[in-house]
């Protein structure tokens, strides 16, 4: 009886850690690959996500952390006014250089301009969105790339990513914000990987 019950007490042990092991590798935040650091903003400190920096340019701008549904905590920041400079999230990140890279992150807008960016002195990537009330007919039709800006549903995540070449580079900024208009923009799941081409 004594081993029966010691029997399932290390089945029940085994069960349960088979599930953290199970929910921990599911988690689209955690990848052994990307370069970000916290690119699910789930490490606060003091308010403010581990690994980013805040660059809040135009007056009335700010950045918050709040949890979203079925997403936890992610990135959003408010610009209020239109200006010149808008408002980032920033994070240095070091690369292999003459390597391919790709920057993905989901994200979502109510209005404005969001904009995401790698760059460096040599180095200048960015991908812009915007909000689209009637979407184009890419990418059912043609590759979303030809586009000036990605389109965004107001209000609904997407993915956008891009791919570049890290050239001489060994550092970049990766940056992801708003520019020039008021709106929201949020951030979730930020990656930075190295890709074979």
């Amino acid at each position: 009886m004594q081993q029966i019950t010691r029997l399932s007490k290390v089945l029940l042990l085994l069960f349960f850690s088979g599930i953290i092991i199970s929910h921990a590798s599911a988690d689209p935040a955690i990848n052994d690959s990307n370069l970000i650091v916290n690119g699910g903003f789930g490490q606060m400190t003091n308010g403010t996500p581990d690994g980013w920096q805040i660059l809040e340019g135009t007056s009335g701008s700010q950045a918050t952390f709040p949890k979203a549904e079925g997403k936890g905590n992610v990135a959003n920041i408010s610009i209020l006014h239109d200006g010149k400079k808008g408002a980032y999230l920033a994070q240095w990140v070091n690369l292999e250089p003459n390597q391919n890279y790709r920057l993905s992150v989901e994200a979502m807008m109510t209005g404005g301009k969001i904009t995401f960016a790698v760059g460096n002195t040599g180095l200048n990537v960015r991908l812009f969105g915007e909000v689209k009330e009637e979407l184009p007919m890419a990418p059912n039709f043609w590759d979303e790339s030809w586009l000036n800006s990605i389109p965004f549903v107001p209000g609904q995540w997407r993915e956008a990513s891009f791919d570049f070449n890290s050239k001489d580079i060994k550092r970049v900024l990766v940056s992801l914000g708003g520019f020039f208009a008021a709106g929201s923009y949020s951030f979730d799941n930020v990656a930075l990987e190295k890709i074979n081409k």
